[in-house]
């Protein structure tokens, strides 16, 4: 099963993003700062036919995260929430997969991977017992770069859980040592790169892992279709 894991900062519909990303052919797409506009047209409502949706505050400009799933896949909402935050959307796929989509929000950095840790703590038994859960999306963490007294206690529970990062896993660098990374923003004319997307999950159960081309996603201005590459990668079940 092939699954793409992208912010596409807004503009999903709008700005036609969802043709970009449905390039690649994806069984599901998990996508941050999704949005509802209120006009559509019939292609792009077929391409996100079957999808769960969770919204964050209006203060957010209801922007949130989609799971989108391909014609003939179920998708069914885990209802697996946090109830301080809205930064999490779990759903199961053809009653065999499970996906944490992710997209982390806070006054500060601290407040991104408290969150995590506190779902991670909820969802305790969810993520131990389940031989196929892969939790992924925008994290706004750069690990190896964001000095957080909580950051190894983050990557102590994943490895007590059996995950982990699989970009590091496959690609056998250490965080901060990326030679690659996954969000590009530009201020005065000078952009500044981190790696803040991330895919853990048991790495047995993924077959393919690859970051979406900087050209295509981003582009040389920074601004032609994102400020972040996608995640793309394919899972055994």
């Amino acid at each position: 099963m092939k699954i793409v894991s992208w912010n596409c900062r807004a503009g999903f519909y709008t700005q036609e993003k969802y043709k970009k990303i449905r390039e690649l052919d994806a069984d599901v797409y998990v996508i941050c700062e999704f949005n509802k506009p209120s006009k559509t047209d019939e292609d792009y409502e077929n391409f996100i036919k079957h999808h769960c949706y969770l919204e964050f505050p209006a203060k957010r400009n209801a922007r949130g995260i989609a799971v989108i799933a391909k014609e003939g896949i179920t998708i069914t909402d885990n209802n697996w929430y946090l109830e301080e935050s809205n930064d999490f959307l779990s759903v199961r796929i053809n009653d065999k997969l499970d996906i944490v989509a992710v997209w982390t929000h806070g006054e500060k950095n601290e407040d991104y991977l408290n969150h995590v840790i506190a779902y991670l703590g909820k969802y305790r038994d969810n993520f131990k017992n389940s031989d196929n859960l892969v939790m992924c999306g925008d994290f706004n963490l750069d690990l190896g770069i964001d000095n957080l007294d909580n950051k190894e206690n983050f990557i102590e529970i994943l490895k007590e859980y059996g995950y982990e990062s699989i970009y590091h896993k496959l690609n056998k660098v250490n965080f901060g040592e990326e030679p690659q990374k996954t969000f590009f923003t530009k201020k005065n004319g000078i952009t500044t790169e981190y790696f803040d997307d991330y895919l853990f999950t048991n790495p047995k159960l993924v077959s393919s892992f690859e970051l979406g081309s900087e050209d295509k996603y981003i582009g040389p201005a920074g601004t032609d279709t994102s400020d972040h590459v996608p995640l793309i990668f394919e899972v055994d079940l």
